[in-house]
């Protein structure tokens, strides 16, 4: 199922989206077999 949403950016960020930015900022990025890492050619690609 997919399920869609709009955020409104003209509202502030609730308390509970802050701290769950904060816990994602310092973590790294992990590419899996579903988003694997870019070489340096495909960003040149479009």
């Amino acid at each position: 199922m997919i399920i869609k949403h709009k955020p409104d950016f003209s509202k502030p960020l609730t308390k509970e989206q802050v701290a769950m930015l904060e816990a994602l900022k310092d973590r790294p990025v992990v590419p899996d077999e579903d988003c694997p890492e870019l070489t340096d050619e495909q960003p040149k690609k479009g």
